[in-house]
């Protein structure tokens, strides 16, 4: 609901490391439209919660979320929507998302594997980055 998306941006934007970083403003139901129209992939619900939110995050330690800069790519005869780059293992790994499935996914490059991040946007954000960007 849109309480908690709005609780999701205040914990997401207290968590802004230095002056480098960037969290942008808000992108509209249009522009997300757009977006999935040009690159022919729906985006899940929280995903699109997250982009009402921000069209897209920049953290220096290794996280990019972009609305702008989302595109498809197959590995191992999987497609995938990447939404940008998130340096779990390695810097240069990528954030995935499955077509018709909330789970995102992760590319460790280095090991070319694609691998079970977390079951949701809410859960990545909540769980995985906030912890990340506390440690880097």
């Amino acid at each position: 609901d849109s309480s908690t998306s709005r609780g999701l941006g205040d914990v997401y934007k207290r968590q802004v490391l230095d002056s480098s970083d960037e969290i942008k403003s808000a992108a509209t139901v249009e522009k997300i439209v757009e977006i999935e129209k040009k690159i022919g992939f729906i985006l899940p619900t929280q995903v699109r919660e997250f982009f009402l939110i921000t069209e897209g995050v920049n953290v220096s330690t290794g996280l990019s979320i972009s609305l702008s800069q989302l595109f498809n790519l197959t590995i191992h005869e999987e497609h995938y929507c990447v939404l940008g780059e998130f340096w779990k293992e390695a810097d240069g790994d990528l954030l995935l998302l499955r077509p018709g499935e909330e789970t995102v996914w992760y590319y460790a490059h280095e090991q070319d594997k694609v691998k079970f991040l977390r079951n949701t946007m809410y859960e990545l954000l909540e769980k995985e980055l906030v912890n990340y960007l506390r440690e880097n």
